[in-house]
């Protein structure tokens, strides 16, 4: 899926754009992965040290998602830098073609001006366009109520807890699962 890019205006002034990825931008969110990844153990999944991500990884899914009718992946761009991130995974499998899977990262300076909210709704607007997707899900740690405030307001709605499925430091974290209907 292509999404057309659109201004970003940010709730203090800083400009930025969002678009569908290419695969020349797989540098720069590469960049922002692992700055989130090695700044923020407490909302990713892998430990610094378990992460894998590469620019190579990166491109093939841009080039995926551009030829695909159930993937997308924008990214929001400020300064030639990646400050934002977003990507639905189509399932490859035909009896599940309709569901994609959300990730979404936004560079800490960047949190609270609005930018995961516009990258949301720029990715529901596109689903809502496929004539595959009629369904978006996610997981996210229980902790992270910012996250689960953004899901929410954008109509997300529980569907599971996998309860102590995280183990952060000493603890056992829930995980949720929700999900959007797109059709």
């Amino acid at each position: 899926m292509r999404a057309a890019p659109q201004p970003f205006r940010a709730r203090d002034g800083r400009d930025a754009e969002i678009r569908s990825a290419r695969p020349s931008d797989a540098g720069c969110i590469l960049d922002l992965a692992t700055a989130l990844v090695a700044g923020e153990a407490q909302w990713n999944l892998p430990e610094p040290d378990e992460f894998v991500l590469s620019a190579e990884l990166i491109a093939r899914t841009a080039r995926r998602s551009l030829a695909s009718a159930n993937s997308l992946h924008l990214v929001a761009v400020a300064g030639g830098e990646a400050v934002g991130s977003l990507t639905l995974e189509g399932c490859p499998h035909r009896k599940m073609r309709h569901v994609a899977e959300l990730g979404l990262g936004v560079a800490s300076a960047w949190r609270r001006q609005g930018l995961g909210r516009a990258l949301l709704a720029a990715a529901v607007a596109e689903a809502r366009r496929s004539p595959v997707l009629r369904r978006i899900q996610l997981r996210v740690f229980a902790s992270n109520r910012a996250a689960r405030a953004l899901y929410e307001a954008a109509g997300f709605r529980l569907e599971g807890t996998q309860r102590g499925q995280v183990r952060i430091g000493d603890a056992y974290v829930d995980q949720l699962l929700m999900a959007l209907d797109v059709a």
